[in-house]
């Protein structure tokens, strides 16, 4: 049933992420650049370190004989540097400085940081 979850999830975010991304980057009705980033992307990226928790829980690697959670990770990190890049390069033009919404910068590297202490402790 957890393996039903992950899976579930996972599509979840590849839709998500597929969405959000395709909206800011090729959008007609917008302009779609890098710089027209808002801190609102940040919360795509937190689905993939999330999911990488999971499979490290559930040892998905054991079963699919693939490091799901390896794999999980890299567009978590990759989407997150871009979409943090975009912020704070467009930072000074939007006058965004104090916005409540300028948290969610925290929350993708913290759940980052939780996911690659669990991949320090299972390779010792």
């Amino acid at each position: 049933l957890r393996r039903t979850i992950f899976i579930i999830g996972l599509i979840a975010q590849i839709m998500l992420c597929l969405i959000v991304y395709a909206r800011w980057l090729y959008s007609k009705y917008e302009a779609c650049d890098l710089n027209y980033a808002s801190p609102a992307y940040l919360l795509a990226t937190v689905g993939w370190p999330l999911l990488t928790v999971l499979a490290q829980e559930l040892d998905l690697t054991q079963y699919w004989r693939i490091d799901i959670a390896a794999l999980c990770i890299g567009p978590g990190i990759i989407f997150y540097a871009l979409a943090f890049a975009s912020i704070m390069h467009s930072m000074p033009q939007r006058h965004v400085r104090g916005a409540p919404i300028l948290f969610l910068i925290v929350a993708p590297p913290s759940v980052i940081a939780i996911a690659l202490a669990n991949f320090a402790q299972t390779f010792h």
